[in-house]
């Protein structure tokens, strides 16, 4: 894929630039000159290096923002129609026109030449191949057109950022400003492709983090609904007292059908003699203990620590004993150890005091539950009126399929509870085992990514002198982590920072894009890379480098190496004159000189 020129409805504002590098293999430059150096209301910025950028995004239908420059000026490029001839990797030729005012209403042409719009009848398509075609629907198209074969399954918009770097994009190495704030799932699936990984693991990787978490969720909402105290464990406990329940449920409606009462009487002394009374015993004991244990731990809270530095130094003086400035740092030390030591066990102690005051809240309310019942129960044994009896034992009957309900509905979540936490084990252990071939494949490593490597250490060598290497690793989530070193030689590799300041993280996203390029330099992939302010803030030599390795990266992959440069920026040669470009080299020349030097021919906006 290459980009062959751009041109519009408007060729006397906006002139064609026609690209180097589809028919030669010349750099392609656009140059900021100085023509009025003494004027000093005048500079070389803001000319429209970086709106060309935009631009030729904007005709590879990047779904654009109100800060676009085309959105925030909608009235003034209203009638503007824009075109982007590009070269596919079959050698054929894709136009695509795309307007300012209905910017997703895209066309396309495909033909065999390069249109030749500088001619003086300004050539331009009649006839399309898609007209009115829908942003999303256009990318799909003009994705089939370009044949990028080597970063399937992506689209080519996963991957045309990195070759398209405006001053904003040379902070990192492998994240874009556009995916600065969006989640890695985003941009390294894509990475890892570039780096000769399966891009499937690392995308099934990422929505297998999701399911487990949305699992995990699940579960904590079912755990929410049910008593603190009641958990899968119990599904079998509760099953046996819920038959128990129901086999004396029955029994007590037949009683009741028959109007006896004995039986129902002996069986609720029996409940009260028995299971209440133990159970109200039991509740009250653990109470206690509770009661006992929160009441240890407010104290404990409240202890401190009893030591007066001043006091002990009093002793050795009064006992006319030396007491070293080593022992006062020491005593120091041990005091500061010890208040930490207590405020983490005083954090702790809280965290305990809630637990305890929450679990005594639940046995308090089971509690009075309990005592009512055996208020009901001795209610029953007590009265001598038979139709009285007959409704108290009603109401008993209907309390007793209550609880048989509330503990079938605690079975029913506590099923759907164990069903949810299989679940969540078994994604987990999915995630488990994509995290383990992932690791395989980047301890491994691919031969694309040995190319990529080896290019990146030998440029960073020629064009900065030292040793460089770029390499995966994964992190304690079990995702990939692309990492770049560049070191001088005498120090342990990482070791320097040498790649941290600005100009040299610009050099090293800028040797980076080579490395790719070159490594894929024989494959269906990207064949132009845009960098915008290449020689900002460098040194002279590093620039006489840099341009020479462009030089030589262009004539041997034929990728074209398109770049913006200020004059000012240019260095100067051994012998003082300042390096130029050739005619031929330079597609578009702004300069200073008002509105003729800019990008459009207009007035600044």
């Amino acid at each position: 894929m290459k980009l062959s020129q751009i041109y519009s409805n408007n060729p006397r504002i906006f002139p064609p630039i026609e690209f180097n590098g589809v028919e030669d293999k010349d750099l392609s430059v656009v140059f900021a000159r100085v023509k009025k150096p003494k004027d000093t209301h005048k500079d070389s910025h803001n000319l429209g290096k970086t709106l060309l950028v935009e631009l030729i995004d904007f005709l590879l239908l990047k779904e654009i923002s109100n800060l676009h420059f085309l959105s925030k000026q909608q009235i003034l490029f209203a009638d503007w129609v824009f075109y982007l001839e590009l070269q596919n990797t079959k050698g054929l030729f894709i136009t695509v026109r795309r307007t300012v005012k209905d910017p997703t209403k895209i066309a396309f042409k495909v033909h065999n030449k390069r249109l030749n719009v500088s001619a003086p009848s300004g050539n331009v398509h009649t006839e399309w191949d898609h007209t009115d075609v829908g942003l999303d629907r256009a990318m799909q198209l003009l994705d089939g057109h370009l044949g990028l074969d080597a970063i399937k399954p992506f689209s080519y918009r996963s991957g045309v950022g990195y070759f398209l770097r405006t001053q904003a994009d040379y902070t990192q190495l492998f994240q874009l400003v556009k995916t600065s704030e969006a989640p890695d799932k985003d941009w390294k699936p894509y990475l890892a492709r570039v780096f000769g990984l399966d891009a499937d693991l690392v995308i099934k990787k990422y929505a297998l983090d999701e399911e487990v978490a949305e699992l995990k969720r699940k579960v904590d909402e079912i755990q929410l609904s049910l008593p603190h105290n009641v958990r899968t464990r119990n599904l079998n406990e509760l099953r046996m007292d819920v038959s128990s329940r129901q086999q004396l449920l029955g029994e007590t409606d037949g009683r009741l059908d028959r109007f006896k009462f004995a039986q129902e009487e002996l069986r609720i002394s029996k409940e009260v003699a028995e299971d209440l009374e133990a159970e109200d015993a039991e509740l009250t004991e653990r109470i206690t203990n509770l009661d006992y244990d929160i009441a240890q731990m407010r104290a404990s809270m409240q202890r401190s620590i009893m030591f007066d530095l001043s006091h002990i130094e009093k002793v050795f003086k009064d006992t006319q004993t030396y007491f070293s400035p080593q022992l006062t740092r020491e005593y120091e030390e041990l005091v500061q150890f010890n208040r930490t030591i207590t405020t983490e066990r005083a954090k702790f102690l809280r965290q305990q005091i809630k637990d305890l005051e929450k679990e005594r809240a639940d046995l308090a309310t089971k509690k009075a539950e309990i005592d009512e019942r055996r208020s009901q129960c001795y209610e029953i044994l007590q009265e001598h009126d038979t139709f009285r009896k007959f409704k108290v034992l009603q109401k008993e009957q209907a309390v007793q399929r209550a609880e048989v309900e509330a503990k079938l509905l605690q079975i029913r979540k506590l099923q759907e509870l164990l069903t949810a936490e299989q679940n969540h084990r078994a994604m987990y252990q999915e995630r488990a085992k994509v995290i383990a071939e992932i690791e395989a494949e980047v301890a491994a490593g691919t031969e694309i990514q040995s190319k990529i490597n080896n290019e990146f250490a030998r440029m960073v060598n020629k064009v900065l002198s030292l040793s460089g290497r770029v390499y995966l690793r994964t992190n304690q989530n079990g995702n990939i982590e692309p990492e770049q070193t560049s070191d001088p030689y005498n120090v342990e590799a990482g070791q320097s920072s040498q790649g941290d300041g600005t100009t040299y993280k610009r050099l090293l996203c800028i040797l980076f894009d080579l490395a790719v390029l070159k490594a894929y330099a024989k494959k269906h992939f990207f064949r132009f890379v845009y960098h915008d302010g290449i020689l900002e803030t460098m040194d002279d030599r590093k620039k006489i480098e840099l341009l020479k390795l462009l030089k030589e990266f262009a004539e041997e992959t034929g990728v074209q190496c398109i770049f913006s440069v200020i004059q000012s920026e240019m260095p100067v040669s051994q012998d003082g004159k300042r390096i130029e470009f050739s005619p031929d080299q330079i597609i578009r020349e702004l300069s200073d000189d008002a509105s003729r030097g800019r990008l459009f021919r207009m007035a600044s906006f």
